[in-house]
């Protein structure tokens, strides 16, 4: 029977990353680890809401009370690019507080296998 932990190396993935591609038989095993996983990565979701709202409503204030100057901003990810010109800072707060909304959200994938 092989371990489970030479799983990842298998596959060319790095084993010290190994940790964290919890699978369900992992879970399984150690109900308690992943639980502790999860409440950390809620507590990092929550304090990335916590700045992108600040972000957001910084962003507001600055556009709502007409803070002047521009900005030019181009973005390029896998092949696709946006292009943000002439923009007030406070849009541009407004966008980056979005961004990190969304990238820090709270997701857990447990998956089967």
């Amino acid at each position: 029977m092989e371990n489970d932990d030479n799983k990842s190396s298998r596959r060319g993935e790095d084993p010290r990353m190994g940790f964290l591609l919890a699978n369900d038989s992992f879970a399984k095993k150690h109900p308690g680890t992943v639980e502790k996983l999860a409440q950390h990565h809620f507590i990092y979701s929550i304090a990335g809401l916590a700045l992108g709202l600040v972000c957001i409503i910084g962003g507001i204030v600055l556009f709502l009370n007409g803070i002047a100057g521009a900005t030019s901003w181009t973005a390029k990810f896998i092949g696709a690019e946006r292009k943000i010109s002439d923009a007030a800072p406070g849009a541009v707060l407004f966008i980056v507080g979005l961004f990190i909304v969304f990238v820090t959200r709270f997701v857990v994938k447990i998956p089967k296998g």
